[in-house]
């Protein structure tokens, strides 16, 4: 459908996109790709090209936006088309189809641009002026890449921003690129290059970024994969890794190749213990003292079986009480037995404390005596028990189970004598108490005025009268 333009005594007829097949006439107007033409010619005609000046002339020079190029399109004269970023002006009257930018018979390149495409993908066709991430930087295509040419290929990319990249702990299997940072044990490294499978601590591949310490608990015998600056504490002291993967089971203290100590210090680990493993500079006590270990101690050798590998760090006295048997005791080890205290002179088990004592595992330490009561049968006496029996006090000499006083008696040694009771023998007031041929004797009280006479040796002491009397010159006292 055409359109009259009407400018007074000047009139157009706009067509619309010029063809090839159709018949135009004077003052047709048309539009051939970004420009307008008007139809010159006196006489209808078709197929006439608009740069044909015998039929058409140029009233407008433009430009026509096409979008993306497109191989099987025929493009006209000043259409625009975008291509591998750039935009591009077609410059050929009918170019024939698939001759694409930049083809400088067909098109002149109107503006430059880039196009951000993203991660770099290797099987993705990567066009002149596309960007993309690759590790941490950025790169512009310089040249047309079907796939496969790496951003570190200068052939086909220049740098077009660095960067670093955070890709968190260092995986072996993992593909690193140049700019990659890591943490590896306690350091920060930075790739150099491309690279897979090369630790961080290749420096022909990595770069330290920072360098620091890591933390790792007490020091593990299976653990095989401490890093360079890890730190392990062992026994009472700590030690920093000086080597990646230590020999697994390598202690830190014989493994100095590959640890260096860091702090010195000691261990508490409470009572030694046969089974227990011991390092270097912990204390233990044993009996009555405390040791310190000068070197990883041999499991089970105590430390004062094992001078070489312990020392005494504080000497002293353990009280544990009364003897029992089978029972553990160390050197300096205080038991009561009986009425006595012993202090052990060798670490040993007991059995049976006269055979320990007879073998010099005991020293007496105090002396003294254990009251038990009175004697009963089937008791086990010890030495320096005491007892009373039938009025008087008996000390045990020898260790022995009683079975009757008389079959005992052996095993027994007077410690006090039986008296007499003295209740039983002055029963009235006034009774004297005296010394009589075998025993205690009472001398009942005289009547009034008579004073008290003595006979001489052997003799008991009588009442007289007063008169004719020989006066007591001494006074018997009750």
């Amino acid at each position: 459908m055409s359109t009259t333009i009407d400018l007074g005594k000047l009139r157009f007829n706009w067509v619309g996109e010029w063809a090839s097949n159709t018949q135009y006439e004077s003052n047709d107007l048309v539009r051939h790709g970004g420009d307008v033409f008007v139809y010159i010619y006196g006489l209808k005609t078709s197929g006439q090209v608009t740069t044909n000046a015998t039929y058409w002339a140029l009233v407008q020079e433009g430009l026509s936006w096409k979008g993306e190029y497109a191989a099987a399109t025929a493009y006209k004269p000043h259409e625009v088309v975008h291509h591998a970023n750039n935009a591009y002006v077609n410059i050929l009257e009918e170019p024939s189809a698939g001759n694409a930018p930049p083809n400088a018979t067909y098109w002149q390149l109107l503006a430059t641009g880039i196009k951000f495409e993203g991660e770099y993908n290797n099987s993705t066709a990567y066009q002149v002026d596309d960007i993309v991430y690759y590790g941490a930087n950025t790169f512009i295509c310089t040249a047309n890449s079907s796939g496969g040419n790496l951003p570190t290929d200068t052939a086909y990319w220049g740098t077009f921003s660095h960067g670093l990249a955070w890709e968190g702990i260092y995986a072996n299997a993992t593909a690193y690129q140049k700019d990659d940072v890591v943490t590896y044990g306690a350091n920060v490294y930075i790739a150099k290059l491309d690279t897979t499978g090369n630790l961080p601590t290749d420096t022909a591949k990595w770069d330290t970024l920072t360098s620091g310490i890591r933390y790792t608990a007490a020091w593990n015998t299976a653990k095989a994969d401490y890093k360079i600056s890890d730190v392990a504490t062992y026994g009472g002291s700590a030690f920093i890794c000086v080597a990646d993967n230590p020999t697994a089971g390598s202690d830190p203290v014989t493994n100095s190749a590959q640890w260096d100590a860091l702090t010195s210090g000691v261990q508490w680990e409470g009572v030694w213990a046969a089974g227990s493993t011991y390092e270097k500079d912990d204390i233990v006590s044993f009996g009555a003292s405390t040791f310190i270990a000068t070197a990883n101690p041999t499991v089970g050798s105590d430390p004062l079986a094992n001078a070489a590998h312990w020392d005494p760090l504080a000497v002293g006295i353990r009280s544990l009480g009364v003897w029992a048997t089978s029972t553990a005791y160390a050197i300096d080890d205080i038991v009561s037995y009986g009425g006595q205290s012993f202090r052990a002179l060798v670490t040993h088990s007991s059995s049976v404390f006269a055979t320990e004592l007879a073998s010099n595992n005991w020293i007496k330490f105090t002396g003294g005596f254990d009251w038990k009561g009175a004697w009963t049968t089937t008791t086990a006496y010890k030495v320096n028990d005491i007892v009373n029996s039938g009025g008087s006090v008996y000390i045990v000499t020898a260790d022995h189970t009683s079975t009757s006083f008389s079959s005992d008696s052996a095993h027994w040694s007077t410690f006090a004598n039986s008296g007499t009771d003295v209740g039983l023998t002055i029963t009235s007031h006034g009774d004297i108490l005296y010394r009589g041929a075998s025993a205690a004797a009472a001398l009942n009280a005289g009547t009034s005025g008579q004073v008290l006479t003595t006979k001489g040796p052997n003799a008991n002491p009588v009442w007289k009268n007063a008169a004719g009397a020989t006066i007591a010159k001494y006074l018997i006292n009750s």
